[in-house]
Protein backbone atom coordinates (compact mmCIF):
# COMPACT_ATOMS: atom_id res chain seq x y z
CA UNK A 1 0.00 0.00 0.00
CA UNK A 2 2.95 2.35 0.50
CA UNK A 3 3.83 2.19 -3.18
CA UNK A 4 0.57 3.86 -4.17
CA UNK A 5 1.31 7.40 -2.87
CA UNK A 6 4.85 6.99 -4.16
CA UNK A 7 3.53 6.19 -7.63
CA UNK A 8 1.27 9.24 -7.56
CA UNK A 9 4.13 11.49 -6.39
CA UNK A 10 6.51 10.14 -9.03
CA UNK A 11 3.85 10.76 -11.68
CA UNK A 12 3.51 14.40 -10.60
CA UNK A 13 7.27 14.98 -10.59
CA UNK A 14 7.81 13.35 -13.97
CA UNK A 15 4.88 15.24 -15.46
CA UNK A 16 6.21 18.62 -14.34
CA UNK A 17 9.75 17.92 -15.50
CA UNK A 18 8.76 16.61 -18.93
CA UNK A 19 6.14 19.30 -19.49
CA UNK A 20 8.54 22.16 -18.78
CA UNK A 21 11.18 20.58 -21.02
CA UNK A 22 8.69 20.00 -23.82
CA UNK A 23 7.30 23.55 -23.61
CA UNK A 24 10.82 24.95 -23.78
CA UNK A 25 11.53 22.95 -26.94
CA UNK A 26 8.20 23.66 -28.65
CA UNK A 27 8.26 26.07 -31.55
CA UNK A 28 4.93 27.53 -30.44
CA UNK A 29 5.74 27.36 -26.72
CA UNK A 30 5.10 31.08 -26.31
CA UNK A 31 1.39 30.62 -27.16
CA UNK A 32 -1.14 29.10 -24.77
CA UNK A 33 -2.32 26.58 -27.38
CA UNK A 34 1.20 25.27 -27.91
CA UNK A 35 1.82 24.97 -24.18
CA UNK A 36 -1.51 23.18 -23.72
CA UNK A 37 -0.75 20.76 -26.55
CA UNK A 38 2.69 20.00 -25.07
CA UNK A 39 1.22 19.54 -21.57
CA UNK A 40 -1.54 17.27 -22.84
CA UNK A 41 0.91 15.09 -24.74
CA UNK A 42 3.03 14.69 -21.63
CA UNK A 43 -0.09 13.93 -19.56
CA UNK A 44 -0.97 11.07 -21.89
CA UNK A 45 2.52 9.68 -21.41
CA UNK A 46 2.92 10.18 -17.66
CA UNK A 47 -0.57 9.16 -16.57
CA UNK A 48 0.69 5.58 -16.59
CA UNK A 49 3.02 6.17 -13.61
CA UNK A 50 0.29 6.43 -10.94
CA UNK A 51 -1.53 3.47 -12.45
CA UNK A 52 1.32 0.99 -12.07
CA UNK A 53 0.64 0.24 -8.36
CA UNK A 54 -3.06 -0.27 -9.17
CA UNK A 55 -2.17 -2.77 -11.87
CA UNK A 56 0.10 -4.65 -9.47
CA UNK A 57 -2.61 -4.71 -6.80
CA UNK A 58 -5.10 -6.04 -9.35
CA UNK A 59 -2.70 -8.84 -10.17
CA UNK A 60 -2.38 -9.68 -6.47
CA UNK A 61 -6.18 -9.90 -6.29
CA UNK A 62 -6.07 -12.48 -9.07
CA UNK A 63 -3.79 -14.56 -6.85
CA UNK A 64 -6.01 -14.36 -3.77
CA UNK A 65 -5.49 -10.96 -2.09
CA UNK A 66 -8.54 -9.40 -0.39
CA UNK A 67 -10.63 -7.02 -2.48
CA UNK A 68 -10.65 -3.91 -0.25
CA UNK A 69 -6.95 -3.03 -0.46
CA UNK A 70 -7.25 -3.43 -4.23
CA UNK A 71 -10.27 -1.11 -4.39
CA UNK A 72 -8.49 1.49 -2.25
CA UNK A 73 -5.37 1.36 -4.40
CA UNK A 74 -7.37 1.77 -7.59
CA UNK A 75 -9.25 4.73 -6.08
CA UNK A 76 -6.07 6.48 -4.92
CA UNK A 77 -4.36 5.93 -8.25
CA UNK A 78 -7.41 7.26 -10.08
CA UNK A 79 -7.28 10.40 -7.96
CA UNK A 80 -3.63 10.75 -8.95
CA UNK A 81 -4.49 10.59 -12.65
CA UNK A 82 -7.29 13.14 -12.21
CA UNK A 83 -4.82 15.39 -10.36
CA UNK A 84 -2.44 15.17 -13.28
CA UNK A 85 -5.24 16.01 -15.72
CA UNK A 86 -6.17 19.10 -13.73
CA UNK A 87 -2.57 20.32 -13.91
CA UNK A 88 -2.51 20.36 -17.75
CA UNK A 89 -4.33 23.69 -18.03
CA UNK A 90 -2.23 25.15 -15.22
CA UNK A 91 0.92 24.35 -17.18
CA UNK A 92 -0.58 26.05 -20.24
CA UNK A 93 -1.22 29.23 -18.24
CA UNK A 94 2.39 29.57 -17.02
Amino acid sequence: MRAIPLGVAVGFVIQRSLTMRRIARASDGDKREGRYRAGFGVFLLTSAAPQIPAIVSTLTFMFGAPIWPVVVSIAVCSVGVVGQALRVSRFADT
